[in-house]
This record gives C-alpha cells, structure tokens and sequence, in this order.
C-alpha cells in the first residue's frame, strides 16, 4: 500500500530469522526513514504487520527534516516470529489520543535496597548495593532463585562487588511495556582499591519471558609502561582466577529435575539428570595454540583443541561449542507446584575461550573466564565484554534459541524518503564484484584471517 489517506506506509521493511527459530518474540531496535512532511509527532506513529495489526513498539524521534517533520525514528519492538517466516512490517499514523497515558503490563517498584519489576509473570528483583545478577520470585513475591556475579582474585579469594550508580528506562506503548532497560555501574574491591569497574545492561522483556545480559570489566589503572610499553605482566594489571554469573536454586523452596544441553545450534537435545557442563578449551581451528596466545611468561598455557562436556558422566569433545543449557525447576506458587523452564543461552561461547557453562541440582553457571592452571591478566586500560540472554517459561521448549533478525527496507520507501539507493544497486564492473567476493568468502576475507592468526 503507498503513502495514501490512510496514513500507513506498508511494506517498508521486511524482516527474516533463521528457519529453526521456535516461535517467540525477538527484541529489535530498527531505525526508520520517513517521508518530509509526514508525521510531527513519534506518539502518533505505529508499526502495523501484515494484517494491519499494531505490533507493539516504543518510538523515538531520531532526527528531523528542515520543515520540522520526523526524518529517522528509532523503534524499540518484539515482534514474533514462526519458524524462519519472513515478516513484512509497516509503519502507521494515527490521531493523538490526548489526556490518555500508557498503561503498563509491567511495573517498576523502587525501594531503598532494590528495584523491583513485576510482569505479568513474573517478578524481577536487582540489588542496588551489592554486584549481582537478577534475583527471580515468583508471583507472590517468593524468590525462586537468586542471582550472583562472582570474581575471584588469584589466590582464590572472592572479591566483593558494590553498586554505585543505577539507572533505568521503562519502555511503554499506549496498551503494554515493551521492555525495561536497566544500567549499572559498580566497582569491585580489589586490594583496598577500587580500579575494577563493572558495568551491567540488563534488558527485560514486558512479558518476563527473557532477559538479556551485557557484563564488561574494566581495570582502570594506569600503565607503568616499563621500557616505554605496553605489555602483559606489568605492575598494574590484575590478575583473577575466574570470573562467572548465575542463579542458585532455594534449597527450601526450589528443586531443579534436571534439563537438558545442546552443545551447538544443530544438534540434538541431551538430557541430564544431576550435571552437565561444557568447557571451551580454546578456538578449536588449526592454529589453536598459536603464539598469539602467550601469557606475561611467553608460553602458550592451552593445552588441548576445541571443547570438552561431561553430562552425567558422559563425555563429549568437539571443535566449537554454542551451548544452550536449560534448567527445569519446581517450586511452590500460590500454594502448588509450578513448573519453570530457564534457558542459557551464552554470546560467542567459542570465541571467548576459555569458558564454560555448568547446571547442576543447585544452580547453573557461566564462567565468563574459567579456572586454570595460571590467572587472567586484564592489563591497565583493559576491557573485557561478554553476553548472554536468559529464556523463561512455564513449559518445556522444544528449541531455545535468540537468534538475530535480518531486515531490508524496501526500495520503494528508500526512495520516498530521498535515501542514497545503497544495496539495491549493484556494480556491473566484474572487477569489482570479484573484488567484494573476495573480501567476504576469499583467502584474505576477514574470517580466513581470524583462522590464520587464530
């Protein structure tokens, strides 16, 4: 449908997940290009689907044309998807509904000590003093599990992590809560010092069904720069064992039945009863144990290629592990037994090696840096990120999965909104195409290099 009386640009983009993705709702933020002279006022913009159903989404102004008209905005969304459909989405205007405010199916408490952030579903409580992961209670305000977030220095020794900023944004649409965001700052207690920042961004969706994770370490010492460089094993580095997240299961109140693991994206489900784990010991690619991975004594500490799980005293080995680890917990709710379902789902396992992912009877973790033989070095001025996404249900999934969406305007919109045609035209000079073929797939592509330098 064109730009017409009806107010509504439809298609102007169209979106695309992976074909094995379960039915959920994924979160995307997209930014919209829109007509000169269209619309004023981002309260009165709507994303439609292909029914002309409203999609819920937060939006934004992001930039204006000359006349003052909305030129980008930025939508915050969750649409769903089915199995790999591909999903046409639009962008309505509507009239202003004035003296009429959101009305959230979420809400957002705040005490001395916590936030609290009830959904439909469930209730989320975040510490505001003290570094941890999100506690998760139960409908009646009963806490299922609680969250931790743990270093340990190289003697083994846990450091205490505090809180001191926290901040928060509450995404509303006219009819439901799109998600809350909220950021914090804290600083670990390192040898009286407090050189090690943290920095957390936890993502909750308005259903509750999925919260996702962003955790970054930052030694904010200075170098010494001994001999004028900047090199591992100076004074100012710190080293720690390890570095992990989870949730620990109330002895009292929640018993974990066991779950399930699938080491990668493809494979099959395997059940286990007590424990299971994963451990990325290193990249896995033929130059896993290259001298770019040397420690301030210049040896190379990895010893063996790729990764190794035990589940129930099986073990398994491979090259490179994209784990999903679902846990199954039984709890009281409203004076019966409920059932919750909670899956991890860590970013580039592999890729960050060595790490790991454990579920047990009493909890499950990611070790964001696992243990071996010699600490971690985090060098002065050093930062380390690292992501993951936590799925809740009621019922058991058939296969968790986050994956990204993939969206492409359509070229009808991009020129209506005066966009410079990128992508949709394409170089006839066979040259060049040979060129940007070999900039992806070729033997200098980025990818073929990462492989050579591991």
């Amino acid at each position: 449908m064109p730009l017409g009386d009806t107010g509504t640009i439809y298609p102007f983009a169209t979106l695309q997940v992976p074909t094995y993705t379960e039915s959920q709702e994924l979160p995307l933020s997209l930014g919209i290009p829109l007509p000169e002279a269209w619309c004023t006022d981002a309260r009165c913009l709507k994303i439609v689907d292909e029914q002309s159903q409203s999609i819920p989404a937060s939006i934004e102004t992001s930039a204006l044309w000359p006349d003052k008209s909305i030129r980008w905005c930025l939508a915050h969304m969750r649409p769903e998807f089915n199995g790999g459909k591909e999903r046409t989405i639009g962008i309505s205007k509507c009239a202003l509904d004035d003296g009429q405010n959101p009305v959230p199916t979420s809400t957002l408490e705040e005490t001395n000590d916590y936030l609290l952030y009830s959904t439909p579903t469930r209730l989320f409580r975040i510490d505001k003093h003290r570094l941890n992961l999100v506690d998760v209670l139960d409908t009646q305000s009963k806490p299922i599990a609680l969250g931790f977030l743990s270093i340990r220095n190289d003697d083994g020794k846990e450091s205490n992590g505090r809180v001191s900023a926290i901040a928060y944004r509450n995404r509303l649409t006219d009819s439901s809560t799109v998600d809350l965001e909220v950021s914090i700052q804290g600083v670990w207690e390192v040898a009286h010092q407090d050189k090690i920042k943290v920095d957390c961004q936890l993502i909750f969706s308005g259903t509750g069904n999925r919260l996702d994770c962003r955790v970054r370490i930052h030694n904010s010492a200075a170098a010494l720069h001994t001999g004028g460089l900047w090199d591992l094993g100076d004074p100012s580095s710190f080293h720690f064992k390890d570095f992990s997240a989870g949730l620990r299961w109330l002895e009292s109140d929640t018993t974990s039945t066991g779950g399930f693991i699938r080491l990668d994206a493809e494979s099959n489900r395997i059940d286990f009863s007590e424990h299971a784990s994963a451990k990325q010991l290193s990249s896995g690619g033929a130059n896993w144990n290259s001298l770019n991975h040397v420690d301030a004594t210049g040896t190379v500490q990895l010893k063996e290629s790729g990764y190794r799980a035990t589940i129930d005293g099986a073990v398994f080995s491979g090259t490179r592990a994209e784990p999903q680890l679902t846990s199954r917990l039984n709890f009281f709710d409203q004076d019966a037994r409920s059932d919750l379902w909670v899956t991890l789902i860590p970013r580039q396992f592999w890729q960050h090696f060595p790490t790991g992912v454990t579920g047990t009877q009493e909890e499950w973790s990611l070790q964001l840096f696992t243990a071996e033989q010699r600490p971690h070095e985090l060098q002065p001025g050093e930062a380390k990120t690292r992501r993951f996404s936590l799925l809740f249900s009621n019922r058991e999934p058939s296969h968790a999965t986050t994956p990204r969406v993939a969206f492409s305007y359509s070229p009808e919109h991009i020129s209506r909104c005066q966009l410079p045609e990128l992508g949709v035209l394409t170089a006839t000079d066979d040259r060049v195409n040979q060129l940007v073929q070999g900039a992806i797939y070729g033997e200098d592509s980025f990818f073929a290099k990462r492989e050579v330098i591991d």
